[in-house]
């Protein structure tokens, strides 16, 4: 009994971190496009302006075969509550957006600032689904 529950919590497990995966991991291949097209998707519904998009090189994760992680730094344009509700809408993002810093400059003309995040998300490079 104590072996087939392990396997049973074994199996759940493996299930439950394939389907995590499959839904906060950007596929390797539509890395550039999906982020791309969420970051606008995110400034468009905060309301505002995107800047430019860097991204880095892949670099691999020690310890996990397939996934890659990705530093993209990028530049924004809007007033304070359209740069919160801008953090609000990464903190949901279903492509696991991690911010790793913010900073943010007042431009001389009104309340508008400039916001330059950088921020890390997680690529999944599957070499078994291209081989096949």
């Amino acid at each position: 009994n104590k072996s087939k529950t392990l396997i049973h919590n074994m199996e759940l497990s493996r299930d439950q971190g394939g389907k995590f995966l499959a839904s906060y991991m950007t596929p390797r291949k539509h890395t550039f496009s999906a982020l791309g097209s969420e970051l606008n998707k995110l400034a468009e519904t905060a309301g505002m302006k995107v800047g430019d998009l860097n991204y880095s090189i892949l670099d691999p994760i020690e310890g996990a075969e397939d996934l890659e992680s990705l530093t993209i730094t990028a530049n924004f344009e809007g007033n304070y509550a359209q740069l919160v509700k801008l953090v609000n809408l990464f903190d949901r993002s279903p492509r696991f957006l991690l911010i790793d810093s913010l900073q943010v400059a007042p431009q001389p003309k009104g309340d508008i600032l400039n916001a330059t995040f950088k921020m890390n998300a997680f690529v999944q490079d599957n070499k078994q689904e291209a081989a096949q």
